[in-house]
């Protein structure tokens, strides 16, 4: 049933099944790219907004337990977070503002 091979074609076919699967990959996975936020679906920008909004909030509660930092270097990382979560909010509901006046 399976072809069967010596060793250098059984070398040669890995290698091709190798490449094969590498190619692949690059075509479903192109590193460095990113979806801007009108590339995004509607599921995806909520998401993105919920789990941001988690994660900021962790590091703001778990920034007043730290106790080895400076206070001027927790309160900047507090602010840089906080910031971060309003802006995110801000360009997410713009967007999904922008699309349900559309339809």
């Amino acid at each position: 049933m399976f072809p069967t091979f010596d060793a250098s074609s059984r070398e040669a076919y890995t290698l091709t099944r190798l490449i094969a699967t590498h190619s692949e990959l690059k075509d479903r996975m192109p590193a460095g790219r990113r979806k801007t936020i009108e590339q995004a679906s509607d599921q995806e920008i909520r998401a993105l907004l919920i789990a941001g909004t988690l994660i900021c909030l962790l590091i703001v509660v778990v920034s007043f337990f730290v106790t080895h930092h400076p206070e001027w270097f927790l309160w900047i990382g507090r602010c840089f977070a906080l910031a971060w979560v309003a802006s995110a909010w801000y360009r997410g509901l713009r967007e999904l503002r922008k699309r349900h006046r559309r339809k």
